[in-house]
């Protein structure tokens, strides 16, 4: 989440950070998560990426594209995103791969098209994945957060599928927690 990103959130922006600053230091502190990727947009060449027929951002080097204050002193690893999916021309993928990751937990912005599109290419790569309703939000707003969770759950509707929508409180509640495959959250 980067800094030009969140400015344009209106809805439950707050919450959302907290949230994922919860789940940040929940990995940190009780290991919840095995490694905490951020993935925001990184984009040297204009050539590199479609992104900037709808979003003039992410510029290398500019501050207003590094992450917001309240993550940038976690413990991640950065991952470059020059699209909407954070696996999309990325080394997301390896880098999962290099820690053992099999199920991936998302939060950030947009539920409706970067967290999608993202949630997608994670299922495609046969990660198990999750999102994490109460750490994504979207600049469309209450509606466009509500679209995005409506399209996963009517792409993931399936006999057998386990939804694939959480809240934080079953990644923080200890008791509620069983011992899962190796688990990655990308902020």
């Amino acid at each position: 989440m980067s800094v030009e990103q969140v400015s344009g959130i209106s809805y439950r922006k707050e919450e959302t950070v907290n949230t994922i600053v919860d789940l940040v230091h929940s990995a940190n502190q009780h290991g919840v998560f095995d490694l905490v990727v951020d993935s925001h947009l990184w984009i040297q060449y204009d050539s590199e990426t479609t992104i900037r027929k709808v979003f003039d951002g992410g510029h290398v080097n500019d501050p207003k594209a590094g992450l917001i204050p309240q993550l940038s002193v976690l413990n991640t690893t950065f991952v470059v995103k020059k699209q909407f999916s954070c696996f999309y021309s990325t080394y997301l993928e390896d880098v999962l791969r290099h820690y053992g990751i099999e199920e991936v937990y998302l939060s950030g912005i947009n539920t409706n098209y970067c967290v999608f599109a993202t949630a997608l290419d994670a299922f495609y790569r046969n990660f198990g994945m999750y999102v994490v309703e109460d750490a994504v939000t979207s600049v469309d707003g209450k509606e466009g957060h509500e679209a995005g969770l409506h399209m996963l759950r009517s792409f993931f509707n399936a006999p057998g599928y386990t939804d694939v929508i959480v809240n934080s409180s079953s990644l923080l509640t200890p008791h509620q927690r069983q011992p899962p495959a190796s688990r990655g959250i990308n902020i």
